[in-house]
């Protein structure tokens, strides 16, 4: 309980560590923190600077329970004397002069009489109670000072816990390493599953890649034997167009994020998985695909990644480094880097788990790089098409023109390409054929037959009126008539990470 005392053989000195001591080295192996400052927090956002902590914990064999109150103030001199105070306080048991805890039965009536939660139920575990919480906090635009109430801080918690420690949630193929709930006046907060929401999906898809260990690994030469891989890297494409929710939670999280689109952010972090920060790396060239993924440091290499951070644990800073830990650190980001631009040029291929398709994925991203608008529609009036698109036509010597290229749309929150074809009936009728096909990176299209054993092959799911009630036509064929609709939509299923093109042609009826 006190600094002075020898930790017995077997036991962590936690209550220490936490109550009595700053700026001490971590003795928990491959741990979040570094020196213990982060605690700080919990007395800056005091209007008191102060604190009081509720512990239950298995000392050894034996519960035991301790209570004590804690500020860390400003220094001070006394005037009576003129000696210089350390500004730290405890409230407690006065042993010899010195504030102990209080402990077993009157520690438990303290809790009671101070409206704390207590361990009725018998689990373990601390409560940290914030006296006086400051409300009045710097808003995350314009970092101007601004009353607010219980209820925005306990959103502005929740954002923190998301873009911060998600890695400790449910990621699909793991289950939840920490439970977080948070209530305002007894009224619980929503918790959405990432799997459910915007962005967050990805990034857990990305980190279980690097847990299951089918990772890209970042090594270098000099540690090879004795350090082995470095790093564990893993990306998962993303389209921006999919991230339209009706949650409320999910348009909150989105509305502060730390990344924006178009989205190419890699989220680095250490062993214990607490996010460090958000690396951007080179877009894919169209906003409205994107790539997530994550980058954690191996056990080996974690006190090198460590000893870059600064006591907010926010980024890794090369600046104070030397030696192993200055050539590890700054190579990993040139890593990152050179895999988020081989990722926008597409030559290298995708570093991500295996899929089936992999040489046409990074065929087609090549083809939208080149192309430089992204997946789209061509026009194809009998000619073979060469994979790159045309402007509109005008249909005034035509019978029908594309008039929107094909992008990525939502329809009944699912997303799907679309193109826009409107026809001028010269002659009365008029036949066309739409096909979808997945472009190459000398922008052909790729022929059928061709595609990869397994892949899905793209597809043509039919006509939809836009100016008129119609009844869509199902395939990729329609004969237009002179009472039908004159501007139609023609979708195609969205395939996964390709870049797909939907060309039209008129069809002779003769």
């Amino acid at each position: 309980m006190r600094s002075d005392e020898a930790v017995p053989p077997g036991q962590i000195a936690n209550f220490v560590q936490f109550l009595r001591n700053v700026g001490e080295p971590r003795d928990n192996q491959l741990g979040g923190g570094t020196y213990g400052f982060g605690k700080g927090i919990l007395y800056r956002v005091s209007t008191a600077s102060a604190i009081v902590v509720d512990s239950h914990n298995n000392d050894g064999d034996q519960l035991d329970r301790r209570l004590m109150g804690a500020c860390l103030g400003e220094t001070y001199r006394r005037t009576s004397d003129n000696i210089r105070f350390t500004g730290r306080h405890w409230w407690g048991e006065i042993n010899d002069d010195i504030p102990d805890p209080l402990t077993g039965s009157r520690a438990v009536a303290v809790s009671l009489d101070l409206g704390l939660p207590g361990f009725s139920d018998g689990r373990t575990g601390t409560d940290i109670a914030v006296i006086a919480p400051d409300f009045t906090l710097g808003t995350e635009e314009e970092h101007e000072e601004m009353p607010v109430s219980a209820q925005d801080v306990a959103f502005r918690l929740r954002r923190a816990l998301y873009w911060n420690l998600w890695p400790k949630m449910a990621t699909g193929k793991h289950s939840a390493k920490m439970n977080f709930t948070i209530d305002v006046e007894g009224r619980e907060l929503e918790f959405l599953p990432l799997t459910e929401l915007p962005i967050f999906g990805r990034f857990a898809e990305a980190l279980d890649t690097v847990r299951s260990g089918e990772y890209s690994p970042f090594t270098m030469k000099k540690y090879q034997t004795t350090l082995g891989p470095l790093g564990r890297f893993s990306t998962e494409y993303t389209i921006s167009d999919k991230f339209t929710t009706d949650s409320p939670l999910a348009r909150e999280i989105l509305t502060h994020a730390p990344v924006k689109p178009p989205y190419r952010h890699i989220a680095r972090m250490r062993s214990a998985e607490l996010v460090v920060d958000y690396l951007e790396g080179d877009p894919l060239g169209t906003p409205d695909f994107g790539y997530l993924g994550v980058f954690r440091a191996t056990d080996n290499a974690d006190k090198y990644f460590a000893e870059s951070e600064p006591p907010t644990h926010d980024s890794w800073q090369t600046g104070a480094l030397s030696g192993d830990s200055l050539g590890i650190v700054r190579q990993a980001k040139q890593y990152i880097n050179q895999e988020c631009r081989a990722l926008a040029e597409a030559r290298s291929g995708a570093r991500t788990k295996v899929v089936e398709g992999l040489g046409r994925l990074s065929s087609a991203l090549g083809a939208i790089i080149n192309n430089a608008t992204g997946t789209r529609a061509t026009l194809n009036n009998g000619a073979s098409n060469s994979g790159s698109a045309t402007a509109p036509r005008k249909m005034s010597e035509k019978s029908f023109s594309v008039i929107r290229q094909s992008r990525v749309v939502l329809v009944d929150n699912e997303p799907c390409v679309e193109a826009r074809v409107a026809v001028s009936l010269r002659p009365e009728t008029l036949t066309l054929d739409a096909k979808a096909s997945v472009v190459l990176p000398n922008g052909k299209l790729e022929k059928e037959g061709d595609e990869p054993a397994g892949a899905q092959k793209a597809s043509v799911t039919g006509w939809y009126p836009l100016d008129s009630e119609d009844t869509p036509v199902l395939g990729p064929r329609i004969t237009v008539t002179s009472g039908m609709a004159r501007e139609w939509a023609v979708r195609s299923p969205l395939l996964p990470d390709v870049a797909v093109t939907i060309t039209v042609q008129e069809v002779s009826t003769e």
